[in-house]
């Protein structure tokens, strides 16, 4: 499933090329931190953001200069989806050194910036995890 995500945003972005180009946009893909390895992912979930994180930097290389291409990758997430982590909040306690669980408006502030700003930064994939990789 997360295979035919990733190949799913490659050919929506090639579909976009021109329309991003001209516009000199800007696109931010949600990656993970399981990108990066070690965490309580499946190995298949695992391998499939590590592929979206590659796609990133491909996509970052083949649209530059018109375009930038960056992602984030999101740690623990306050949300309605069903984890199978136990207590988010306990573990961010014990874990993460900002001591709780990120909320979608962190997520959403890091998009904004990659976005709307940080005309320097392209092929990134900036960890969102309240510290949790220290």
């Amino acid at each position: 499933m997360n295979d035919v995500r990733t190949e799913a945003l490659a050919h929506a972005v090639a579909r976009l090329a021109g329309a991003l180009m001209k516009s000199r946009g800007a696109v931010v893909n949600t990656v993970s931190i399981s990108a990066f390895g070690g965490g309580a992912s499946s190995t298949a979930y695992a391998t499939a953001k590590a592929g979206l994180a590659g796609l990133t930097r491909e996509l970052a290389r083949g649209l530059a200069p018109a375009v930038r291409v960056n992602g984030i990758a999101p740690g623990f997430v306050n949300s309605n989806r069903e984890c199978s982590f136990g207590d988010l909040d306990a573990i961010a306690k014990e874990k993460i050194p900002l001591a709780r669980v990120g909320e979608p408006e962190d997520y959403a502030e890091v998009i904004v910036f990659l976005c709307a700003g940080a005309s320097y930064i392209t092929g990134e994939v900036i960890p969102v995890t309240g510290g949790t990789r220290l």
